[in-house]
């Protein structure tokens, strides 16, 4: 029986970019839509299970572990899936499951910046996008383009999110994005060694492959799948963006968050309560 290496993230965090470093490793060089193929999204295969008497979106979660078993027992090779659903135990078992799980990568970003991303890919306010960031119910639906038609996703709060994969009972490599944009070589030998993946490039050819100007260049020639219908998919690729933004917005965040964010290095100015 073949496993799971999975590469997830919050939404907006940058789990799509270790895709494409990845997919550069593995065919050794770039093809934006072709990244499905290598690299699939998990809920496209639940989606696909799905009988007539599921009416409620959220109910592809009873095909959760049958998509896992199908797929680890048909393929002979590992497989790598893209997912954002949070880690975790659910009224249907525990999800990734572990029997199927050989191991997973997951990218951590500041999550201020995450809303900020988040605001322009969903087109909504950063207060909206912040709300539903600390929502431990917080459900992707299908009508949501960085889902498309592939089922419900379960992403809970930022918080419940990492703290789900970084308890997981398999290996999980933790990258942060803000790592990756500053020291991509280091970062990229580093998951690709994780992964026991032997790239077909060298590293510095797989760096330039995945420059940030050079993903927003062909998004811009031949479109991206992923992409949403308010903004580029690949629109900024900076960090600290949230400093440009009044940080009242972010407080409810900040607050929750602080122990998390701290211990990912991420500073934080928690409003103290008052005595």
């Amino acid at each position: 029986m073949s496993k799971i290496t999975w590469i997830a993230s919050y939404p907006k965090s940058g789990n799509t970019w270790i895709k494409i470093v990845v997919f550069c490793a593995l065919r050794g060089y770039l093809n934006l839509n072709e990244l499905g193929d290598l690299i699939p999204n998990f809920s496209i295969f639940p989606n696909n299970m799905k009988g007539k008497d599921f009416d409620n979106q959220a109910d592809i979660r009873y095909k959760w572990l049958d998509a896992q078993k199908k797929l680890t027992s048909e393929n002979k090779n590992n497989i790598i899936l893209k997912t954002h659903i949070s880690a975790g135990k659910y009224d249907v078992g525990i999800f990734p499951s572990p029997e199927c799980t050989l191991n997973a990568l997951y990218i951590v970003r500041d999550p201020r910046d995450v809303a900020v991303s988040y605001s322009k890919h969903f087109n909504t306010s950063i207060s909206d996008a912040v709300r539903r960031m600390m929502s431990k119910t917080h459900i992707l639906n299908a009508q949501d383009r960085s889902v498309g038609n592939k089922g419900a996703e379960f992403t809970s709060s930022w918080e419940n999110h990492v703290t789900g994969w970084k308890n997981a009972s398999f290996p999980v490599l933790f990258i942060k994005y803000e790592d990756l944009l500053e020291y991509p070589a280091q970062n990229i030998s580093k998951l690709l060694e994780f992964m026991n993946i032997q790239p077909q490039i060298s590293i510095e050819e797989i760096v330039k492959l995945t420059n940030f100007s050079n993903l927003v260049g062909q998004e811009t020639d031949s479109g991206f799948g992923e992409a949403s219908p308010h903004t580029r998919f690949f629109r900024k690729g900076a960090k600290a963006q949230w400093k440009k933004i009044p940080s009242k917005s972010f407080q409810l965040l900040e607050n929750k968050c602080h122990d998390l964010m701290t211990e990912f290095g991420y500073k934080t100015h928690p409003k103290k309560k008052k005595k």
